[in-house]
């Protein structure tokens, strides 16, 4: 997914440290914010969905309730098959891609002068 966000241009323009480097802070990040997102949550019901399944990917919707029931939260896992088994390759919420919600920030950082700075600065920051 890392890679995705920047482009393939963008992922281009980066050295094999730098790559490295970005995909561990953007993993740190999106790491952080699905724990803090997921721990937020404390006695909500949880119900799946009938999972929309092809030959290589599939989507699992999961509806998450509030306690006394007022609020349902949707929350689609884009899953791949790969080689090793299925994995979750995106997940939105109510419809958007968390993963993928730096995606033109940082696309249009990587293609300004001193680019790959600028997203590891805004990574240290989100993940501080």
């Amino acid at each position: 997914i890392a890679s995705r966000i920047l482009g393939r241009t963008g992922w281009k323009k980066l050295s094999t440290q730098q790559k490295k480097n970005y995909v561990a802070a953007y993993r740190t990040w999106l790491e952080g914010y699905i724990t803090k997102k997921l721990t937020s949550y404390s006695n909500q019901a949880i119900k799946y969905g009938k999972a929309n399944q092809g030959r290589r990917t599939a989507t699992v919707p999961v509806f998450v309730s509030s306690e006394d029931s007022t609020g349902i939260i949707r929350l689609d896992f884009t899953l791949k098959n790969t080689k090793h088994g299925w994995k979750v390759v995106d997940f939105s919420s109510e419809g958007v891609s968390i993963p993928r919600a730096p995606q033109s920030d940082f696309r249009s950082m990587i293609n300004g002068s001193s680019g790959y700075e600028k997203i590891m600065d805004r990574l240290a920051h989100l993940n501080s």
